[in-house]
């Protein structure tokens, strides 16, 4: 538009505020079912939440004690709730608790055999092993898939506890480097990934107990090779 001074400048800039925070919900705290809630008891506005989200859905209310979720920017990535170190944070459609009991029923499911736990981007592992299954390509039966959201997801507290309910192995199946949705949800589990697998060869519990890997929805045929060497290296006993 025409050149403006800063009196019009902010005067337009009120204008889309206010048509902004008319569609906007009133309760920004609770997201819906398939977005992220917060605690408020649990949360210390530490604003770990604020630095991790690379979407901006967080926000510190006026630098109180408490904390805006901004439902229109979130992608549901879950990088926000893998980085809270209070555990304030909660995927709506994957909540901690759903998720360990699913971390359980997988690990009984295969009668004593010491399962492979992957967890598995909805952007690239799962259509690419919806692919595998098209091209006629078999995934070995010892690796369970659990799908999350996103890599970002999958943080160290989530990785424990796979492991503590007898997974033999947990991988984590993310995005190609500078190809996640959320800007850096692959890379952030990349590093939590390997930061899990040092301590664990650390306390004697095994060497690559961790492992991350990249792949994108059009390569069936990398993930088949991808596990099928997983499978084939891991010993045949794993310290407890």
């Amino acid at each position: 538009h025409d050149e403006c001074d800063p009196d019009d400048a902010r005067i337009e800039a009120q204008a889309v505020l206010a048509e902004l925070l008319a569609v906007l919900p009133n309760d920004t705290t609770r997201a819906p079912m398939g977005k992220v809630v917060i605690n408020p008891g649990k949360c210390a506005a530490c604003l770990t939440c604020v630095r991790s989200c690379p979407h901006g859905a967080m926000q510190a209310r006026n630098w109180s004690n408490r904390m805006d979720f901004l439902d229109a920017a979130c992608y549901q990535c879950g990088i926000c709730v893998a980085s809270c170190p209070g555990r304030a944070l909660e995927h709506g459609s994957l909540p901690s608790d759903q998720m360990r009991r699913m971390l359980e029923v997988a690990t009984r499911d295969l009668l004593g055999q010491a399962p492979i736990i992957a967890f598995a981007c909805q952007q690239s592992a799962v259509p690419a092993a919806s692919g595998a299954g098209r091209a006629g390509l078999v995934l070995p039966t010892e690796v369970l898939l659990i799908e999350v959201p996103c890599a970002g997801l999958v943080g160290e507290t989530l990785i424990l506890d796979a492991i503590e309910q007898g997974a033999r192995k947990v991988l984590v199946l993310g995005c190609h480097h500078d190809n996640c949705r959320s800007l850096k949800g692959s890379d952030l589990t990349r590093k939590k990934a390997e930061r899990v697998d040092r301590l664990l060869h650390q306390a004697d519990l095994g060497e690559d107990r961790v492992q991350f890997f990249s792949l994108a929805a059009n390569e069936p045929h990398r993930l088949a090779h991808i596990l099928t060497q997983v499978v084939d290296s891991i010993p045949a006993t794993v310290p407890a």
